[in-house]
């Protein structure tokens, strides 16, 4: 399985003072922005912007930036690339050089191992490089989670005697799950970056609410039996992970 896109999202630039710097770019954005959230350095550049140009808006809020920086803790931002520590029970990353001219990635699941090949001397931290780096991979999480994560589901629902109708899986970027009314069970793709048991207790939280939809004191009441009273312990566990590479 092939995948090569190339969609503006979020990009990298690297700083010599700042370090990298995620760079979103679409439509919508009408002119060159700065700002930290959560102690993650972002910019923002119209569709139609230049790199060239959006160094410039850096150079001249330099100081604005150290500012703020003596009352925040600057994270780092993550380069895919060979030193990428990329996380997931579907898949590793093998990165390798090769002859051609683009970007693409093949899928081997029965291997567990997703191959980026790129060409020889490419500059793989680059802003286009970047971004179509970051899709091959979120395009094999969908892949993966379509063949994994169904009939995995149906493995904890037998196990815990909670019947659904349907499972979907969805590039959520804001949640791992979620139930409807109707008993249909929606996953996110990027479950696969959780371990094996913080998957389940997904899968567990989100079928209990076919018996309680609600977030009440029943509904909590029936997660922790069905985790033998370690409900709390893997909540606590589940804030140490992103739904986003």
């Amino acid at each position: 399985m092939h995948f090569c896109r190339e969609k503006k999202e979020t990009m990298v630039i690297e700083d010599c003072e700042f370090g990298n710097i995620e760079v979103k770019s679409d439509g919508r954005i009408r002119r060159y922005g700065l700002k930290i959230v959560g102690g993650v350095l972002q910019m923002q550049m119209p569709e139609y912007g230049d790199i060239q140009s959006l160094r410039l808006f850096l150079d001249k809020n330099r100081e604005w930036v150290r500012e703020k920086l003596k009352k925040v803790k600057l994270k780092k931002v993550l380069l895919y690339g060979p030193d990428y520590d990329f996380q997931s029970c579907a898949f590793t990353i093998l990165w390798k050089e090769y002859g051609r001219q683009r970007i693409v990635g093949s899928l081997n699941l029965d291997e567990k191992k997703l191959t980026i090949y790129y060409p020889n001397g490419y500059d793989l931290y680059s802003l286009k490089s970047q971004t179509t780096i970051k899709s091959i991979i979120e395009n094999a999480m969908m892949v993966a989670a379509r063949k994994i994560l169904p009939s995995w589901l149906m493995e904890v629902s037998r196990r815990i005697g909670i019947a659904y109708k349907e499972c979907q899986i969805r590039k959520m970027r804001s949640r791992w799950g979620s139930c409807s009314s109707a008993a249909s069970v929606h996953l996110s793709c990027m479950m696969l970056l959780l371990p094996a048991e913080l998957i389940e207790f997904v899968m567990i939280h989100e079928l209990c609410h076919i018996k309680e939809m609600n977030h009440g004191p029943n509904f909590h009441r029936l997660v922790n039996q069905l985790l033998d009273g370690k409900e709390k312990y893997y909540e606590r566990e589940m804030k140490k992970y992103s739904t986003k590479l």
